[in-house]
């Protein structure tokens, strides 16, 4: 492990994570948040460090100390052994804010993901108020690494924003607008007539899921599927 200047990184906290395991729920800089995970061990001196005990598959390698963040996803085979070197960087504070359609801010949960990593964090955000100039006031802080992300956005009587892009390069602030969007309805009719009480999943253009919910438990790690009602109708609030 080393830092931004290439020198050992010594007493820098490593862990993986199996790919697919539930996220974090905090933001990917608390390290302490993490280390219930897989495996975590702590860079020597000279800035070495050794995970022992991995069965195959692919993992997730998070390093942090000190403000410094790294991430990377890597496969490790069957009575294989890896060597994988950490360059450490420096993280910008990003700070997230929710705003209406008129600029009123508003609350909801956001979610993060990395290309390489996945899923990161999410975070639920509250409305705090205006600043004097009525721009809006960030209510939430990530802690990023230099790199591409995205967000999806989940609030109440909001259409649902899915793959925002965040391009970090630098401490800022991203303010993201939140409108009702249009509400349709789905009937499911078979042979005999209304299908009730069934199950659906439904997608966006781009192969997302579309969540039935604005938790971040029913969506990311039990995702709740939308249902028919006695007459086949489902209704899709907010596209």
């Amino acid at each position: 492990a080393t830092g931004p200047d290439g020198a050992p990184a010594p007493g820098a906290i490593l862990f993986a994570r199996r790919a697919g395991a539930p996220p974090v729920p905090r933001e990917p800089d608390s390290l302490a948040g993490m280390l219930t995970l897989l495996r975590h061990v702590e860079s020597g001196d000279d800035g070495t460090y050794r995970i022992e005990g991995l069965i195959a598959g692919e993992y997730q390698i998070h390093c942090g100390r000190d403000g410094l963040l790294s991430r990377a996803t890597v496969r490790i085979d069957a009575g294989g052994r890896l060597r994988h070197d950490v360059r450490l960087s420096d993280l910008h504070r990003v700070e997230i804010s929710l705003v209406g359609a008129r600029g009123e801010p508003r609350d909801g949960h956001v979610i993060l993901r990395h290309p390489d990593a996945g899923l990161l964090a999410w975070l639920a955000l509250e409305p705090d108020g205006m600043e004097p100039d009525a721009r809006p006031r960030p209510n939430r802080v990530f802690h990023l690494a230099p790199g591409a992300y995205t967000l999806d956005v989940l609030a109440p009587g909001a259409a649902p924003v899915l793959g925002a892009a965040l391009d970090v390069r630098g401490d800022g602030t991203t303010v993201i607008r939140l409108d009702a969007g249009t509400a349709a309805e789905l009937e499911l009719r078979g042979r005999d007539g209304p299908l009730a009480s069934r199950d659906l999943e439904v997608r966006d253009a781009a192969g997302r899921r579309v969540p039935a919910s604005t938790l971040p438990f029913e969506t990311l790690l039990q995702p709740r599927p939308w249902r028919t009602g006695a007459d086949g109708v489902v209704t899709l609030p907010h596209l």
